[in-house]
C-alpha cells in the first residue's frame, strides 16, 4: 500500500564517492506542495539529491527522514510504500534492452499488480499516445531515436500515479511539442491533485519558467531555498 509524503527532511546528511563528500552536512526540511527546481554547478550533486529522495542512493553520513521516519537504511521492502508513490525519470537510462518499449513500462505495472491487467495495458498505451509514441510501443529501445527513449523514460514515471514526481533532466532530446505536453501534463496532475510534489533538475530555464518552479540551490556544498 502506498505512503503519502508529508514532511522531507535532510539531517546532517552527505554524499560522495570514494571518500569526498560533495555535499556535507546538509540539514534542511525540503519544500513540499510545489514544483521545485533543483539548481547547482555541474557536479554539484543535483542528481545525487534526487536519487537519495527516490531511495536508490544512500547518504554517505547522516540521515533521510519521510513523515519523520528515517528512512536512509531501509530495506528495499520497508522502502516500497514510499517508492510505489514516486514516479522517477532518470536521464535516458534504466530501459530494458531485450523488451520493447511497452514492454519495459509494463513491468512495473505488473510487477507491483497496481491495475489489472487491461486497464494496464491501456493506461501504458493511452500515455505513449498522448506523446505520439504509439508506432514506436513495440520496438526495443535501441531501434529508436534517443528523443523517444527520453520520452518513454519520463511517461514511465507517470504511470502509477505518483504523488511525487522527480524529473532528471526531462526535456533534454525531446521534442519541442512533446515538452509542451509533459508541461501540460505536470499542470493537470497538480490540479486535479494526483501529484503532489514536483522535484525537476534541469537546464532548461524555458521549462521551469512555464511550470512557475521555486528554486532551491546547491551551493557551497549546502541546500538553500529561495524566499
Amino acid at each position: 500500500m502506498k505512503k503519502s509524503f508529508s514532511k522531507l527532511e535532510f539531517r546532517n546528511l552527505s554524499f560522495g564517492y570514494d571518500n569526498n563528500d560533495f555535499l556535507k552536512d546538509i540539514s534542511i526540511e525540503i519544500p513540499l506542495g510545489q514544483i521545485v527546481s533543483i539548481k547547482g554547478k555541474r557536479g554539484s550533486g543535483k542528481s545525487s539529491i534526487i536519487r537519495i529522495m527516490a531511495g536508490l542512493s544512500l547518504p554517505t553520513k547522516g540521515e533521510y527522514l519521510i513523515n519523520d521516519e528515517v528512512v536512509s537504511n531501509y530495506s528495499f521492502d520497508e522502502f516500497l510504500p514510499f517508492r510505489l508513490n514516486i514516479g522517477f525519470s532518470f536521464d535516458y537510462g534504466g530501459l530494458l534492452n531485450n523488451r520493447t518499449i511497452f514492454e519495459n513500462l509494463m513491468l512495473p505495472i505488473t510487477y507491483h499488480k497496481t491495475f489489472d491487467p487491461i486497464n494496464a495495458e491501456k493506461r501504458v498505451m493511452d500515455l505513449l499516445d498522448m506523446f505520439s509514441l504509439t508506432e514506436a510501443a513495440h520496438k526495443r529501445p535501441s531501434d529508436v531515436s534517443g528523443g523517444m527513449r527520453k520520452e518513454a523514460c519520463v511517461v514511465r514515471a507517470f504511470l502509477q500515479n505518483p504523488e511525487m514526481l522527480l524529473l532528471d533532466d526531462p526535456t533534454t532530446g525531446m521534442s519541442s511539442e512533446s515538452q509542451i505536453i509533459l508541461t501540460s501534463l505536470i499542470q493537470e496532475e497538480m490540479r486535479l491533485g494526483v501529484i503532489k510534489h514536483v522535484f525537476i533538475v534541469s537546464e532548461d530555464d524555458h521549462f521551469l519558467d512555464s511550470l512557475a518552479a521555486k528554486d532551491m540551490f546547491i551551493e557551497a556544498n549546502k541546500i538553500k531555498v529561495a524566499a
